[in-house]
């Protein structure tokens, strides 16, 4: 990281200038699941209001993993609170870096096609 200043370190999160100009952030907890659902002949997707868009946005079902949660126990807490379904077996596809010009963050991502039971959604309140 030759001629690269960082600007400002919080909550975790650090983010850096190249002598470029382009700037990116790293994460301590960079770690993230998202599960690909097929249920019959649709996919489970969810709409969530992302303030950094300023938008409503159509995704995957996801998001972190605490520190002592293994992956796919946080990929199934992720299904069920956003989408209020459960999942037999997932299959782990691979891991991908959603966004590596800007960001440190690793997705892990599922497959599952046995949907199993829907209840409410268990939403965080941000």
């Amino acid at each position: 990281m030759d001629n690269t200043e960082l600007l400002i370190r919080h909550n975790g999160i650090s983010i850096y200038e190249q002598a470029s100009g382009k700037v990116y952030y790293t994460k301590e907890n960079h770690v993230s699941v998202v599960v690909l659902a097929n249920d019959g002949d649709q996919l489970l997707l969810i709409r969530q209001y992302r303030a950094a868009v300023d938008d409503y946005v159509i995704q995957l079902p996801g998001g972190g993993v605490g520190e002592e949660e293994d992956l796919e126990s946080a990929a199934r807490r992720e299904m069920l609170e956003e989408t209020g379904c459960t999942c037999g077996k997932l299959h782990y596809l691979g891991k991908l870096y959603p966004a590596s010009w800007r960001c440190n963050e690793i997705a892990h991502v599922y497959y599952t096609d046995e949907v199993i039971s829907q209840a409410d959604q268990q939403l965080e309140g941000y």
